[in-house]
């Protein structure tokens, strides 16, 4: 067999290889997103605690997050308040350089966020 020929065979062995490859696993995005989140809910807690409200936990919260983590938005009921003293609340938090900040005023952002892919889910009954 000459060089060409034995090129060829490698060449071809290889793309059959790449084609017929097992996937890559899917991202653990709960990993990903992790220390992002949990920074998102102590900044959401200090803000609660300077209402006068109770803390939020994890597992009680709706959490959203974009698919470049940019934002992070959050849903929950306020603890130690009947659903009808007071509705559910919708906090969103934008990455802003190495931090979070929290967006005042939620309307401005709709559109943004309108455009923005979700990627993780936790707590909203789809994931």
């Amino acid at each position: 067999m000459n060089f060409r020929k034995m090129l060829l065979v490698s060449l071809g062995a290889l793309i059959v290889f790449y084609i017929f490859r097992e996937p890559d696993p899917p991202p653990d995005y709960q990993k990903k997103f992790n220390e992002s989140i949990e920074t998102v809910l102590k900044l959401e807690n200090e803000e609660l605690i300077r209402q006068n409200e109770a803390p939020i936990e994890r597992k009680e919260t709706g959490i959203e997050v974009s698919d470049d983590g940019d934002w992070i938005e959050l849903y929950y009921d306020v603890p130690g308040k009947a659903m009808d003293q007071k509705p559910p609340q919708h906090s969103i938090y934008q990455q802003q350089g190495d931090q979070y900040v929290r967006i005042e005023n939620p309307k401005t952002v709709y559109r943004k966020l309108d455009k923005t892919k979700t990627t993780y889910l936790e707590n909203l009954g789809i994931k």
